[in-house]
């Protein structure tokens, strides 16, 4: 257990960093020389165990309607912030985005399928904001000598997936076992998750 003066806190911690060009006497869109505002916040988080995921979670599907230069990572987040809502509305772990067809991610999270042995994910891009977990994910594809292309693919090779997960900071590796209410697969955790938990993990340790 960890204690801070004299209370206990959680030992795991997501810390958070924001960085803003700062506040202007006026308002106006331009500026000159200003200081920065830094805003720093760290919450508890409790990882989930492996035995916990192996059913997986759900997710819906919803067109990618934000803008194009979607990797920079901005405060204007308000698309992203409707769509997470909108999964929690229906109950479901996340919102996976398409635009013409294609995946693009996911509202806080990036998208992995697997299918034959192959694993996919879409390529790095204006339209992706590709997180730390998403290339820890892809070393540990490779540790194991797993097939793994960075590409598009459609709504329907999705849905047709041998597996399917999401990716972020703190959620690490999450399998998705059913989308608008379709099972995907067999509807468990498939073994190439299995793999890259568990080497993730160790990443860890």
């Amino acid at each position: 257990m960890v204690y801070l003066n004299g209370n206990f806190i959680e030992k795991n911690q997501a810390v958070y960093l924001q960085i803003s060009r700062g506040t202007d006497e006026n308002r106006k869109h331009t500026y000159e020389e200003l200081k920065p505002t830094v805003y720093i916040q760290s919450s508890a988080i409790k990882p989930r165990d492996k035995s916990s995921l192996l059913k997986g979670m759900s997710a819906i599907t919803r067109e990618d309607i934000r803008w194009l230069k979607s990797d920079t990572k901005a405060t204007s987040l308000l698309a992203n912030t409707l769509y997470a809502q909108e999964a929690k509305n229906n109950d479901a772990e996340e919102t996976i985005l398409y635009r013409n067809g294609i995946v693009t991610e996911a509202s806080t999270s990036n998208v992995f399928i697997a299918k034959n042995n192959c694993i996919y994910t879409h390529p790095k891009g204006p339209i992706i904001l590709p997180g730390i977990t998403r290339e820890k994910t892809i070393h540990c594809a490779k540790a194991n000598h797993i097939s793994i292309e960075e590409t598009q693919f459609t709504t329907r090779q999705l849905m047709e997936a041998d597996e399917v997960w999401i990716t972020s900071s703190t959620r690490e590796i999450i399998p998705i076992t059913t989308i608008d209410g379709i099972q995907i697969s067999n509807g468990y955790a498939g073994p190439i998750w299995s793999t890259l938990y568990d080497e993730y993990q160790s990443l860890k340790s």
